[in-house]
């Protein structure tokens, strides 16, 4: 039972799930249908895995600084048995992207796919991009319903939105992680500065949003992720608890998925 609690939190099941309802919701809402949104959703769930898994197993030294908790940091997963999972969840998104989804839209499976895998040479080699790569990374879906839907050209307006409000969610976390990262030119800029750079691109998110903005509903998300902001951002600068401003910001993208559903 140890093994499957530490293999849970190694593929960040809860987060994993989160990216597969990314595709699977927008997918069913359109549809009605479950199992065209699961065929649709599936790649991305062992996409997911492999991401985190590839991250740990690349991050393990910094984590024993940065996240002492996480299962390959306090030694709860032999790094052999993660790089075995890695490697069977890799197989299993390779397979269902193969099988399960269009051509029209394989492409940008595989690229998502790609951009995981390459995760370890811009935490060594490049860390300053570090930031914007994962946010790309985690707009992409977003891009991946437009092939499914391509008359819904205002799905690029809302891509947009995600990529800011995850881009300003990891330069703090990015912040958070300072002492155990690789350093770069970032570590000479002011925490508070960067701070600032990244709630100002979550508020320029919301200006993306409000443009979607058309019935009543979308009033009252958009009014919720503002008070997201509001709260995370007093969170950070003045009641200096970082990780509930965090957990505010990963409930924003959660909520944000309403506007591509």
């Amino acid at each position: 039972m140890k093994i499957v609690r530490a293999a849970a939190a190694l593929v960040r099941l809860d987060t994993s799930f989160a990216g597969f309802l990314s595709i699977w919701l927008p997918v069913l809402s359109r549809t009605k249908n479950i199992r065209a949104s699961t065929i649709a959703a599936l790649p991305l769930f062992f996409i997911s895995f492999c991401t985190f898994i590839a991250n740990d197993m690349t991050d393990m030294e910094r984590d024993r600084v940065n996240h002492p908790e996480r299962p390959l940091a306090r030694g709860d997963i032999a790094p052999g048995f993660a790089a075995t999972l890695y490697f069977v969840c890799l197989f299993i998104a390779l397979i269902t992207i193969r099988f399960l989804v269009p051509f029209s839209a394989a492409f940008l499976y595989y690229l998502l796919l790609t951009i995981s895998a390459s995760y370890v040479h811009i935490v060594d080699r490049l860390p300053a991009v570090k930031a914007p790569y994962v946010a790309a990374a985690i707009a992409l879906p977003v891009v991946i319903i437009v092939t499914y839907y391509p008359a819904e050209t205002n799905l690029y307006v809302i891509a947009s939105a995600v990529f800011l409000f995850c881009l300003g969610k990891e330069l703090c976390m990015d912040l958070q992680d300072r002492p155990g990262d690789t350093i770069s030119f970032m570590h000479r800029i002011a925490r508070n500065r960067v701070a600032g750079l990244a709630f100002a691109s979550q508020a320029t998110a919301l200006l993306l949003l409000i443009t979607q903005v058309r019935r009543f509903y979308d009033a009252m998300a958009f009014v919720l992720l503002t008070i997201l902001l509001a709260r995370a951002r007093r969170y950070w600068f003045i009641e200096n608890q970082p990780t509930k401003a965090l957990a505010l910001m990963k409930l924003q993208l959660l909520f944000g998925l309403y506007f591509v559903c």
